[in-house]
């Protein structure tokens, strides 16, 4: 150690020195010039460069369909059209049987709330809706189980959700 200076002094002096140092160091390397551009280039600086290898024809943009292509098309979108109204028809009862359980039990929590306002005691009519109300919640439970099961049936045969929907486009 040097004489006259503790260790935790000698442990300031160079932590500052080395600090110092680096920060003389980085401004002298670094010029903050504002007369110097970042580089850009651009396919002129390409082409000396470039071989006749590296270019390819160009290929016509939208070629013209045959007459045996137009058909084929056309039994294409036929089919599908038959495919997406087959899976629409088959999803139709299961999506409005699930609208209508949700309406009913929209409809019993109302007359619930009604029942339950008026008195601090649940009554006979009160605990009736109240089961009446857990009965249709199962049987919406129960159809949107089915309905998850035909999506589900659906994803495998590679059908998109919108056509459950009836959502064509």
């Amino acid at each position: 150690m040097i004489r006259g200076i503790s260790p935790e002094g000698f442990v300031f002096l160079f932590f500052t020195s080395v600090i110092l140092v680096t920060a003389f160091m980085s401004s002298s390397s670094y010029s903050a010039d504002s007369s110097e551009q970042p580089l850009s280039f651009s396919n002129k600086d390409l082409e000396p460069y470039e071989n006749s290898a590296d270019r390819k024809p160009r290929e016509p943009q939208s070629p013209v369909p045959k007459n045996s292509e137009v058909k084929k098309t056309k039994a294409e979108d036929s089919r599908e059209q038959k495919e997406k109204e087959y899976w629409c028809k088959k999803a139709a009862p299961q999506r409005k049987k699930i609208q209508q359980l949700n309406e009913e039990i929209s409809e019993k929590e109302r007359e619930l709330a009604v029942e339950n306002a008026g008195t601090a005691v649940r009554n006979k009519k009160a605990r009736t809706l109240d089961k009446a109300l857990a009965k249709t919640r199962k049987r919406l439970k129960d159809a949107e189980g089915m309905f998850s099961d035909l999506a589900d049936e659906a994803h495998r045969k590679g059908v998109p959700m919108g056509w459950l929907r009836c959502q064509f486009e």
